[in-house]
């Protein structure tokens, strides 16, 4: 599947601080909804923090 810009976007940014999607370690974030990326990108740590909670 096609990555969408905001995808490569976050995913770039998370990379420079050592954390991958869907990585084995425990800090590595799990993305189960792809809506994710745009609305991180959208709205930023509040965005994540949102997406968090709605799981």
């Amino acid at each position: 599947m096609a990555r969408t810009r905001a995808e490569r976007l976050v995913r770039t940014l998370l990379e420079s601080a050592g954390v991958a999607v869907d990585g084995p370690a425990r800090h590595d974030i799990q993305v189960h909804n792809p809506a994710l990326y745009p609305r991180i990108v959208r709205h930023g740590s509040l965005g994540l923090g949102e997406a968090y909670m709605d799981g």
